[in-house]
């Protein structure tokens, strides 16, 4: 799934995408094709949970995807990671609903997962 970005005036700004580093295994040692295979069967859209990693030696703008549990099951592309994690620095609402998963229940058990990213600039007053 190539990136697909909405923000006609009006709506809610949309980015749909997929999750990337969804083969690893986490630094735990939980396995995400293992967390990505739980989720077969839940009610889509499912809300996920974004978080930063601002030490992550790869991309200092890294923003891993977590399950509803807090298993992490990979990370925004790279492509956007810097515009999400700048988002999430300066109070944008985010909102993360994986969409569909990808892959087979044969023995290669190789799941992929495509989200959609909502997002609202931060409403605030200014008091003089």
């Amino acid at each position: 799934m190539d990136d697909i970005i909405n923000n006609s005036e009006g709506e809610e700004n949309e980015i749909y995408t997929k999750i990337v580093g969804v083969s690893f295994q986490n630094p735990n040692g939980s396995n995400r094709q293992e967390a990505l295979h739980t989720l077969m069967g839940e009610s889509l859209p499912l809300s996920l949970t974004l978080r930063a990693e601002p030490e992550n030696p790869h991309d200092p703008y890294a923003v891993a995807i977590l399950s509803p549990k807090g298993v992490q099951l990979g990370y925004i592309r790279q492509s956007l990671s810097y515009s999400v994690s700048k988002m999430m620095e300066y109070g944008y609402q985010i909102q993360v609903d994986l969409i569909t998963l990808t892959g087979t229940e044969d023995a290669s058990h190789h799941y992929g997962a495509n989200i959609r990213i909502r997002f609202e600039e931060p409403s605030f007053t200014l008091d003089f």
